[in-house]
Formats: structure tokens, C-alpha cells, sequence
């Protein structure tokens, strides 16, 4: 398969990342939708006036959406060997509407009914849109700093490609100008569908520039054929030899588009820094993903997602797992002289587009956006650390655990078929699947992960239990440790999930140590409940002052069944 090469951030320290592929809250209050809403207790029901009836519960929220990219099916695909993108999470989902009140004294209202569905209304968390727009035929000029180029084709857009004087003869007029239509609808999906904000050269005047390497541009060229994002005279650009427009391909199609984001994200110098790399590729593919569905409705996931849900134990905020069992760096650090696991595992940085798909099923979709549009110019902190500063502690503790839960259950709304589907397909052996803790239990019920999968700062475990009969409560123990493997101070959040028969989410209450429990009124599905556990450590923890935390550390702690079940076999699937 032709790939083009992911090389971003040239004139930064982040180095350049090769990837590889073989295929493209809680529940709403009362008065209104609430972000994530989720099966739950509803708010209570406002106070009746006077008269028999009690007053509403919550009111459900708009409809909102998510999307999918994927080559395999129809979607664009990541260029680099990166996957298809994945399937987008819901948007603004509506939350379910809570139930009436009962009747009370005075027509009081006694209280809601549980709340459902997903999110809904305006979320309690900060949400920022760019509402930047594309007007068709800008009046647009190359940027003067250009230079070596011999020939400009525009196609009344936003992109100009530039070629030198030795044009290849597959490239005429009508060529480039088929691509460049296709390449600026898809930037302007990216833009006024997916809201990310536009490139800053276009407010001054001047076209994001394609540039063909290997056409006689001075310093322009590449060995062999591909493509890379690049810096060059003075902003972000997008380019590539011949062989991306000449084959303009479902592949290439989105490799260019995968390409010209890296630019929009680049341009702005929000995460241009080490602490950050692995954002410039999930969050890539995440709007990707959102892109096929504002402007498709298509849902799909790329094969990625599946090597992240499938080690949970490994930080967000990295590269992914290496096969000495160490973690791969934010920018790949501490991975040189070492080999990433292949397969699902091989393309975390992709995978991981289901993590911002999670924070848009559950903190709004706007949430993410402000990742970008808070962090402050030339930022040097690490993603998590500037969620950390538009969303407080809490809210990056809920990013973590409410992620850890959602897959624990492949709880992706509408998108929830297609990632067990997806899982079903790519689901690893045993020996290579990380996605349930299985330990025997002491004499006294005690349990602690094995050591490979004691987990990592924002990491999580699934520890499966399964539904005693007739059963209708399980209640277990968490005892954290107090410190982590390298001293930092422990916080952990837990959480007791399943799906009820008809294939409902449900989940209980949290709690940090100590007894949790859950109600299993009508039984679960296969029986399972499933115990999430997850390091939620504040990001001004750690010895590392850049992203808060040293990725190698480990946080044990020690748990048990008390009553209800007992831990399932190492058959158990999640879906």
C-alpha cells in the first residue's frame, strides 16, 4: 500500500512519526439535558404548583453527532499507514427526558424519573466553537516569502498548489484542479461542520500552499513517492510528490486531507511541543471521524481503537506500549532503540481518536474544541495539563474515568455497534490482551492486577465479575495504595458497571477507596458486572514539569468481591 509519510512539526523538537496500518455523567438534572447523560437517578422533579400533578424531571437535549473515516469503508483514511479514521461519538446526543413527579402535598413534585440516553441540552462543562466560515472564491494571493515555484493552480479555493519548473506531466490543469476542488471541501467540512478554527493565513490574505516536491522547488524534495505535512517559508504547508495527485484514490484523497489538517493544527502552535505529539495524530483522525459523519453520517471505527481499549492500563498521554513494557513517550521519548507492540497495539497515536470521541459523548463536543482554542500561544504544557487548566481537576478526573467506564461497556451510543464489531474482529489472545485483570484471589478474597497491568498514570483496569443468580446487589472493596512505584501520592477513582438484559448501560455510583456498590435489580447482561478502576491523579503530581507525570510509573492497589459475584472466567468478552 503507498503511504505518505507523517512528518509534522519539522521545525520543532517533535521528531517525525512513522506509523504503520494494514487497513484503512452523570445522569441530566431536572430542568434540562445534562452532558453525558447516561442511565441513572433522575433530578428530582421541580415543585407542582397548586393541583394534583408533581412537576418534570429533565428535558431532553438536541441532537448532536459524531463521524467515522475509514477507506475500507468509504471514509477517507490517515495517511502514514494510519488506519481508517474512527466512528465519531454522539455529539449532542438528546438526554433522556426524566419522569414526572408524583403526586405529593400541595402538588409537590417528589422527584424525576431516571434519566437516559446521551447527551443533552448545554453541558456543564466549558465548550468553545470557532465558527470560523469559508466563503466561496477568497480573494487570495501566494504568500510573497514563496519562492521557486513556476506555477500556481487555485481553483478559486483556500489551497494554491505550486510547482516548480520540472512539472510532471500527470499533473495538468485538470488534474490538479479536480484534487484541489476535493481537498477544499474537505478543509472547509473540517472548519464550519467540525468547528476546528481556520488557518490563520487566510484572514491575511494568502492560500494555504500545496507544494509538489521533486518539481525543481528549491529544498523541496523527497526520496521516493509520498507526502508529508511541512513548514516552509514561514507557515505550515501540505506536500507531496507526484504520485498523491496523479492517484487521487480513496487513499490519497484522505491522506491529503489527514495532511492539510496536521497544517491547521500546526499553524496554530497550540501543541507544538513534546509533551504533546500523540495529539497531532488521534485528535487528527478524531476529526476525520467527525468530519465523515457531519458530512456523511457515516459510522465507522479505525482498527486502532481497539489495540487502546484493549490495553488500558497505559497512559492516554503517550505513544503507546513498547515490548520491554515501558511506555513510548508523548513524542515518542524513551522509545529509541526499541520496538512499539505491533498489530492493534502498533498505532496507538491513531487509536486514541476514541478518547477525544468518549470526551465528545460525555463533556460536549465543544469541550474538545477548547483544547485548542484556550491553550495560549506557543504553549508548552501537555494536553492534559491545559484540560486541566480550562476544566479543573475534576474535569480531568471525569475525562479519565468516564472513558475507562464507557469501554468497559463499549459504550459509544450509536456508534456502539460498530466498535463491538470492531472488537470481535481485532479482539488479541490472552497472552496479548490486556483488556480484563484476571487474578486469583487471596484467602480472604484479595486481589491485585498482575504487575504488567498495575496501571499507569491515567490508566485503568477492568476487573470482571460475574453475576451470582438471583442476585440482585454486588458490593466490593478498593484499597489504593498510598503512593505510586515512584512516590507520587495515589488518587483513584472506581466505578461498578454493566448493561441490564436489554442491553441498557448502566452504572453506579463513584467512589475513590472503601465499599462500592451497584444495583442489579433484573439481572445483567451475560451475567457480567464489570469493576473500573482508574488513576486520576492531579497533572501537578509527578516529576516531569512538562506533562506532569513520569509515564513509567505504576499504581497498585488491592480489591475484592464482597457479595453478588464472583470474578468471571478468562473467557469473558465485553461485548
Amino acid at each position: 500500500m503507498r503511504r505518505l509519510a507523517i512528518v509534522f512539526l519539522a521545525s520543532t523538537l517533535v521528531p517525525a512519526l512513522i506509523g504503520c496500518s494494514d487497513e484503512g455523567g452523570p445522569a441530566p438534572a431536572a430542568g434540562k439535558g445534562g452532558a453525558g447523560g447516561r442511565s441513572g437517578a433522575g433530578g428530582a422533579g421541580a415543585n407542582g404548583g397548586s393541583g394534583p400533578t408533581g412537576g418534570s424531571g429533565g428535558v431532553s437535549g438536541s441532537s448532536g453527532m459524531g463521524s467515522g473515516a475509514g477507506a475500507a469503508s468509504g471514509g477517507s483514511a490517515g495517511s502514514d499507514g494510519a488506519g481508517p479514521g474512527g466512528a465519531g461519538g454522539t455529539g449532542v446526543d438528546g438526554g433522556g427526558s426524566g419522569g414526572g413527579g408524583t403526586t405529593g402535598s400541595d402538588g409537590g413534585g417528589s422527584g424525576g424519573g431516571a434519566g437516559t440516553g446521551g447527551t443533552g441540552g448545554e453541558p456543564p462543562w466549558p465548550q468553545c466553537y470557532a465558527n470560523d466560515k469559508m466563503p466561496s472564491n477568497p480573494s487570495l494571493t501566494v504568500d510573497p516569502a514563496a519562492t521557486g515555484y513556476t506555477t500556481t493552480i487555485t481553483n478559486n479555493g483556500y489551497v494554491a498548489m505550486l510547482i516548480g519548473p520540472n512539472r510532471p506531466a500527470c499533473l495538468t490543469d485538470a488534474v490538479a484542479k479536480r484534487d484541489l476542488e476535493d481537498l477544499n471541501s474537505g478543509i472547509r467540512d473540517i472548519v464550519e461542520l467540525v468547528g476546528f478554527p481556520a488557518f490563520p493565513p487566510w484572514k491575511a490574505g494568502h492560500y494555504m500552499n500545496w507544494v509538489i516536491l521533486n518539481s525543481g522547488i528549491p529544498g523541496a524534495t523527497l526520496s521516493g513517492e509520498g507526502g508529508h505535512q511541512g513548514n516552509r517559508w514561514g507557515h505550515m504547508t501540505f506536500e507531496s510528490t507526484q504520485q498523491n495527485p496523479c492517484t487521487w484514490d480513496d487513499y490519497n484523497t484522505g491522506a491529503a486531507l489527514h495532511e492539510t489538517i496536521h497544517a491547521l493544527q500546526s499553524e496554530l502552535w497550540k501543541f507544538n511541543n513534546r509533551g504533546s505529539g500523540w495529539i497531532h495524530e488521534a485528535h487528527n483522525t478524531y476529526m476525520g471521524t467527525m468530519r465523515e459523519k457531519l458530512a456523511f453520517n457515516r459510522y465507522t471505527m479505525g482498527y486502532g481503537a481497539a489495540g487502546v481499549l484493549q490495553a488500558p492500563h497505559v497512559p492516554i498521554e503517550s505513544m503507546g506500549l513498547l515490548n520491554d513494557d515501558t511506555i513510548g513517550g508523548p513524542a515518542d521519548q524513551g522509545a529509541e532503540g526499541k520496538t512499539y507492540v505491533g498489530g492493534v497495539y502498533g498505532v496507538y497515536r491513531y487509536g486514541l481518536e476514541i478518547f477525544f470521541m468518549s470526551l465528545q459523548l460525555s463533556m460536549g463536543r465543544g469541550f474538545v474544541n477548547c483544547l485548542w482554542i484556550e491553550a495560549p500561544d506557543n504553549n508548552q504544557q501537555s494536553v492534559f495539563k491545559v484540560l486541566e487548566g480550562y476544566a479543573g481537576v475534576d474535569g480531568v478526573a471525569n475525562a479519565v474515568m468516564t472513558f475507562g467506564t464507557r469501554n468497559a461497556l463499549i459504550d459509544y451510543g450509536e456508534w456502539t455497534k460498530t466498535v463491538r464489531d470492531l472488537m470481535r474482529s481485532r479482539w488479541q489472545p490472552m497472552n496479548n490482551n490486556w483488556f480484563y485483570v484476571f487474578d486469583t484471589p487471596d484467602g480472604s478474597g484479595w486481589m491485585s492486577p498482575p504487575t504488567k497491568q498495575i496501571p499507569h498514570h491515567e490508566g485503568r483496569n477492568n476487573i470482571p465479575i460475574r453475576l451470582n443468580s438471583g442476585a440482585t446487589e454486588v458490593v466490593v472493596e478498593l484499597e489504593p495504595d498510598a503512593a505510586g512505584s515512584m512516590g507520587t501520592p495515589e488518587k483513584l477513582l472506581a466505578q461498578l458497571v454493566y448493561r441490564t438484559p436489554d442491553d441498557q448501560p448502566v452504572y453506579g455510583e463513584r467512589f475513590s477507596s472503601g465499599t462500592g456498590k451497584v444495583s442489579v435489580p433484573n439481572g445483567a447482561r451475560n451475567d457480567l458486572v464489570t469493576l473500573v478502576i482508574a488513576v486520576v491523579n492531579p497533572f501537578d503530581a509527578g516529576n516531569n514539569s512538562q506533562y506532569g507525570y513520569n509515564l513509567n510509573e505504576h499504581f497498585n492497589y488491592r480489591a475484592r468481591i464482597v457479595s453478588g459475584g464472583s470474578l468471571a472466567p478468562t473467557s469473558t468478552v465485553p461485548w
